[in-house]
């Protein structure tokens, strides 16, 4: 069973996912990884998703179009998964396109 997070662990998680996604900050705070919370994109949409998408999200709800990802920012956002997540490593096996 996961341990849950304290709010201060929580936002710790976000700033570092903020880092290598477009940005989402969280207006509420955080209650367990599965009650939703509101939260705000760069652009100043607010929508209801619960922490545990956000984290593993790209992004906002709203927003069109993602884009695209190129292979160096895969692997940092594989590098930033296995730091923050102690049971799991991620490996790559060739080029991600």
């Amino acid at each position: 069973m996961p341990i849950k997070l304290t709010n201060d662990q929580f936002l710790e998680l976000a700033e570092k996912r903020n880092t290598i996604l477009p940005p989402i900050t969280p207006l509420e705070p955080y209650n367990g990884r599965h009650t939703k919370i509101m939260f705000e994109c760069g652009k100043g949409h607010k929508y209801f998703t619960t922490p545990n998408n956000a984290l593993r999200s790209d992004g906002c709800l709203i927003c069109p179009g993602k884009g695209v990802k190129s292979h160096q920012q895969f692997l940092h956002e594989l590098e930033v998964l296995n730091d923050t997540r102690t049971n799991k490593v991620f490996v790559v096996s060739g080029t991600y396109t």
